[in-house]
């Protein structure tokens, strides 16, 4: 019988199933905010819907993230744990005593503060695991990426190419160039000066 393969440094580890559940939460809860981004924009609730426009966009970001397995899922259900306890926070802080205060708490206990820590867990969990690659490569990328290398200068140094180079390189002496022994040249000694 074999063992489950254990999680390393390349591998992320299995979902719970809590973390699975919470991993398909997202876009549904996306979806269902629709209906209340309509109900308070008829209601003429402006900063409402701004905040809750806030949480459709990074509910839908994080379940579009997360179909693509990409790592970003995380900051981005980070985002929306926070702004669904600053909603949950400020519809209890803001409303009125009576029924309107007993609605925001059932709403912030019943629905937000839940869908916050199914955020936290995905944030955590981060995104589902890809299936497992055939090929042989690492999977770790290279932390910069790979140069083309330099074309030939032939022999030359690179900053002195093609023929108006080469002209102002034979105009100097040729002791210059090989050695500093031969400072300074003088034109008895060197050829090259005319």
């Amino acid at each position: 019988m074999n063992p489950a393969p254990r999680p390393g440094p390349g591998r992320p580890e299995p979902l719970g199933s809590c973390e699975r559940l919470a991993v398909r939460l997202p876009g549904p809860a996306a979806l269902a905010l629709l209906p209340w981004l309509a109900v308070l924009a008829a209601c003429g609730e402006t900063w409402w819907v701004v905040l809750d426009a806030l949480e459709f966009g990074a509910l839908a970001t994080t379940h579009v993230l997360l179909g693509h397995r990409a790592r970003s899922a995380r900051r981005t259900a980070a985002g929306a744990a926070v702004l669904l306890c600053a909603d949950a926070l400020a519809d209890v802080g803001t409303a009125a005593p009576g029924i309107a205060l007993a609605s925001a708490l059932v709403m912030a206990l019943c629905v937000e503060l839940p869908l916050a820590a199914a955020c936290l867990l995905v944030a955590r969990a981060g995104a589902p695991a890809a299936q497992p690659s055939t090929s042989h490569r690492s999977p770790v990328r290279p932390a910069y990426p790979q140069r083309a290398p330099a074309p030939s200068t032939g022999g030359r140094a690179p900053w002195i190419s093609g023929s108006a180079g080469a002209a102002r390189v034979r105009r100097y002496p040729a002791g210059i160039l090989a050695s500093r022994t031969s400072w300074p040249v003088t034109a008895a000694s060197s050829p090259a000066i005319r």
